[in-house]
């Protein structure tokens, strides 16, 4: 293995760790890099987070956490944690060699559902996932950053939390005692205890999951605060937010679940063995099609008195039964625990079209982009500018016409581009090369260090070690023009930094340049050259790219086979957009397959364009039926 510092972990596919073989960078943070890598002894896929032990060494904080992730969760073996198969190191780098989970997150999960889970697999998710922790408490062990992104579901449909890097256990020491009262996690799921410095213990971790499951249920966070000071506030002071006045219809059961798991006081919020038992009721009696108005006792006395049934107590429901149930309307319910496809909807489709992979899904992977169509042109005059000095660059399109495939794709195509991402959204009020900084592992950073210093630390670090002629490109993902303080900032970068060494990408809505003006923001950040429109594709693009998602990513043979008709009432109703297109696809394959076609009909493609959202085999029945 070559040595390699931690700024430049991402350039390692190919090489070897042992019996690995780094085969694709998956994400990069601040405890180091992870790698799609391929076990050679037991020829499996599997993934591996690395760190340098160069940057390990000067913040044995870091190195120390890093290996606290591994003891840790190698010792929950369970089926909703994510299992470690091995750590290692050589000359330069520690290793965890993990479970690799093919799927998408329970974030992705949401946003496929325009943005909140069915409320049944909610239940069903959030059982499993207090399974893992009930699990990890009894080893004493606190994740710490439980949150939408780590949780992850894999292609049978089964839960499983990722990233115990944050992790805190009785075998920590003193440094385990000294992480507890570090400020970190993610601060819209942050417990009070977090937030205060407090002794970290497995409540805190329920208090996140409630916070977690209120915003896949809901549709967004329990707090609407957005900076670090207003989260602070809501979380430590305000009150518990009810989950029934911003969504009257959901489950008051559940509403009330959620309320205790937010609880300001530790002890007042329900262990994780209390939540699984008290969602296996609610489970139970909705599959038996009872639906109560409260749980009787005694697993639901974790939410105060019971109320009265009647004559009905759990104990006398029948056992549900595998598989399908039949409510008393006839509809036919499958149990979405079943598959990952289910909830998606893709299950109903891949084994009958003979796909090995799930053509239109939304797991926004480069090798899965279509670098063809608009997007060729578009990335070519990107990178052209770029090179050329252009700074900085404007990227504008339409949410979901690929922007963000296009930056991500840059780095794919130009070795001497170097390109780092910032969400404006997700900063809290961070500056944003501080942040950057901590990317790319310069340590020592502080928010009142000044801006060249930080400009000189970002790029000493992230263009160690390459060529002469290497560019790196801060890409802001979504820029606001009303937010006039960040795009001082950004301005204020681009005025420290060495033109031909850092260039940046603003991107946003297609009026970003005029709105910009008008906003009253330096005349650098959008007088250069032609902002770049990223085009819907034509029709016949599309189905070039429709091709393309069924044989490269979905193993299909032969493509969708789409007459003329459905091609042009597709690309009407889509407008080009990738987005919607995988979306529309994926929804009439869904029906497609549930009514037994062998070809995708246009009927087909008019019922999958009456959602904007990735439909479920059930919501997908129900559309069938009218």
């Amino acid at each position: 293995m070559i040595a390699e510092p931690a700024s430049t972990l991402t350039h390692l596919a190919g090489q070897w760790l042992g019996p690995f073989q780094l085969i694709q960078l998956l994400g990069i943070g601040a405890m180091g890099a992870v790698y799609l890598a391929r076990d050679s002894v037991l020829q499996r896929d599997v993934a591996v987070k690395l760190i340098a032990k160069g940057s390990a060494d000067t913040d044995p904080e870091r190195r120390d956490r890093f290996l606290r992730e591994a003891r840790a969760a190698a010792r929950l073996l369970h089926p909703n944690v994510v299992q470690i198969f091995q750590v290692g190191e050589d000359e330069d780098v520690r290793y965890i060699a993990m479970e690799y989970v093919h799927g998408l997150t329970m974030a992705q999960a949401a946003k496929q559902h325009g943005g909140r889970l069915p409320e049944q697999f909610g239940i069903e998710k959030m059982r499993e996932a207090a399974a893992a922790l009930e699990l990890a408490a009894s080893y004493g062990i606190s994740h710490r950053d439980v949150k939408p992104a780590n949780l992850l579901l894999n292609a049978s449909g089964t839960l499983k939390i990722a990233d115990f890097g944050l992790a805190s256990h009785p075998e920590s020491g003193p440094l385990g005692s000294s992480s507890a009262r570090t400020l970190e996690g993610t601060p819209f799921y942050m417990s009070p205890e977090q937030w205060t410095g407090q002794d970290i213990a497995p409540p805190s971790d329920i208090y996140s999951l409630g916070c977690t499951f209120y915003h896949l249920l809901v549709g967004r966070t329990p707090f609407s605060a957005r900076d670090l000071a207003g989260c602070f506030q809501a979380h430590c002071h305000a009150p518990v937010p009810d989950p029934k006045l911003a969504m009257p219809d959901i489950d008051p059961l559940l509403a009330e679940l959620l309320r205790r798991c937010m609880a300001k006081r530790p002890q007042e919020r329900p262990s994780a063995g209390h939540i699984v038992a008290f969602l296996e009721d609610m489970l139970m009696l909705r599959r038996s099609s009872v639906r109560p108005r409260e749980m009787s006792e005694p697993k639901s006395a974790l939410l105060g008195a019971p109320v009265d049934l009647g004559d009905t107590r759990i104990s006398q429901l029948p056992v549900p039964p595998r598989g399908p149930l039949a409510t008393p309307t006839g509809t036919i319910l499958v149990s979405s625990s079943t598959a990952v496809g289910h909830f998606t909807g893709q299950y109903s489709y891949r084994d009958h079209f003979g796909l090995t992979g799930y053509p239109f899904s939304d797991i926004r992977q480069p090798s899965f982009f279509w670098d063809a169509g608009p997007y060729a042109w578009i990335l070519r005059t990107l990178a052209s500018q770029i090179v050329a000095g252009q700074r900085p660059a404007i990227l504008v399109g339409e949410p979901g016409s690929g922007r963000t495939f296009v930056c991500e794709m840059i780095k794919n195509k130009v070795p001497r581009i170097h390109v780092f991402s910032v969400e404006p959204q997700l900063l809290f009020g961070t500056r944003p090369l501080v942040s950057l900084c901590r990317q790319v592992g310069a340590t020592a950073i502080t928010p009142t260090l000044s801006q060249q210093f930080l400009v000189d630390a970002f790029l000493g670090q992230a263009l160690l070690r390459a060529g002469s002629d290497a560019i790196a490109v801060l890409v802001v993902d979504g820029v606001d023009p009303e937010d006039h303080d960040l795009l001082m900032e950004l301005h204020d970068i681009l005025r420290c930094a060495p033109a031909g060494r850092l260039s940046m990408i603003l991107v946003g809505a297609p009026d970003l340049p005029a709105t910009l003006a008008s906003n009253g923001v330096p005349r650098e950040l959008y007088s250069g050259a032609q902002s770049l429109l990223l085009p819907g594709m034509t029709q016949q693009e599309m189905s070039e790219y429709i091709d393309f998602r069924m044989c490269s990513v979905g193993g299909s043979r032969r493509g969708l086979q789409l007459d003329l008709a459905s091609q042009q009432l597709l690309h009407a109703r889509s407008g080009g957009s990738p987005k919607l297109i995988n979306i529309y696809c994926h929804n009439a394959l869904t029906i497609a397959a549930l009514q037994g076609e062998m070809d995708v009909s246009l009927s087909s493609i008019r019922l999958g364009m009456k959602s904007k959202s990735y439909l479920t085999a059930e919501a997908a029945t129900n559309l069938i039926r009218g």
